[in-house]
């Protein structure tokens, strides 16, 4: 993800990052839109791991930019797609997308729910990450149910008629194809991993 922040024309402005669902992944973006005077967009429904991550990159990055976390990072403790509080603020607010890392409920609807919102904020160059690409699940994200559902003690469902997709990579590359001039790019994971 650096990688690739890393290749955003700044000469335009702040970078503007956008992230739905968070992790490990929103402090790598944390970090570089305090190093680039930039902010991130966070929105996931799990306060909890909000607060968490504030706490660590507060005692990091705060630290060592010697700036507080809150000028660079907006968490949203809300779904991404709620019309009042989800993505479509990013319009109310006048920002533009310069990445964006998709990784939440992990369904192509819900994917594609979201793509729908954040498209109508691109910059005219914007790049485009999606977590689990190789997903299959159309509406229901049936593996991450059933572990749930096995540390409960419950059987498994069944996997819903028409649930499986292409791999989400296709499905977002053909989508976005209807809009823009898609240009892959080169990532380690798929050459190492």
């Amino acid at each position: 993800i650096f990688d690739i922040l890393n290749k955003i024309n700044l000469n335009d402005n702040k970078p503007i990052i956008a992230e739905t669902g968070s992790g490990a992944s929103s402090l790598v973006m944390l970090y570089y839109a305090m190093k680039n005077n930039g902010i991130v967009y966070t929105w996931d429904t799990n306060g909890s791991k909000g607060s968490f991550l504030k706490g660590v990159a507060n005692e990091t990055f705060g630290q060592v930019f010697n700036r507080p976390l809150s000028e660079h990072w907006r968490f949203i403790a809300y779904s991404s797609i709620n019309k009042y509080l989800g993505i479509n603020i990013l319009h109310e607010l006048d920002e533009r997308i310069d990445f964006c890392f998709i990784d939440s409920l992990h369904t192509l609807d819900h994917l594609l729910g979201e793509l729908e919102l954040l498209r109508k904020n691109f910059k005219k160059e914007v790049f485009v990450a999606i977590d689990d690409a190789n997903y299959k699940q159309k509406s229901v994200n049936v593996p991450y149910i059933n572990m749930f559902r096995k540390k409960l003690g419950l059987s498994p469902i069944k996997e819903p008629v028409n649930n499986e997709c292409r791999e989400y990579y296709l499905e977002i590359e053909e989508y976005l194809l209807k809009y823009f001039n898609v240009k892959k790019i080169n990532d380690k994971y798929k050459k190492f991993c």
